[in-house]
């Protein structure tokens, strides 16, 4: 229940995650202030299981560019997974502020809310999920728990 633990990022095609990420390593000595490699690393991370890991990554992307929605939601997914739903709802919701169409962030909004017990606003979350995207089994099985 609740994400995919690679939310926010990819891992380039036709290598290991952990070649991926030490690509990504040796990549960033030369580009620190990268946001998309710190926020490709975070899905990485997050993908192995390493959501504190994917937390500090995600949140160094989003602090080398506030903007950048995709860091915001994967760090919402790595509180999410760390037990902090306070704190993964705010970074939900700044995703959403960033870019309302994001579907996964509206769902990691419901998961949020689900967990801290507010259902309404939960089940608000997973339709306009489903809605954006409308083949979302996550979205519709959020919106089964809300109930």
């Amino acid at each position: 229940m609740g994400g995919s633990g690679n939310k926010g990022g990819t891992k380039p095609k036709g290598e290991t995650p952990e070649g991926a990420l030490a690509a990504l390593d040796s990549d960033l000595r030369r580009h620190p202030r990268d946001a998309g490699m710190h926020e490709m690393r975070g899905g990485i991370l997050a993908a192995q299981g390493r959501p504190a890991d994917a937390l500090a990554a995600f949140g160094r992307a989003a602090r080398l560019e506030p903007g950048r929605s995709g860091a915001h939601e994967g760090r919402g997914w790595a509180l999410y997974h760390l037990d902090r739903p306070r704190r993964a709802l705010r970074a939900f919701s700044e995703a959403v502020r960033l870019e309302p169409g994001r579907s996964g962030a509206h769902e990691g909004r419901g998961w949020a809310l689900h967990s801290l017990g507010r259902w309404k606003g939960a089940l608000k979350a997973f339709s306009e999920a489903v809605r954006l995207e409308p083949e979302s089994s996550e979205g519709h099985e959020g919106r089964g728990w809300a109930l």
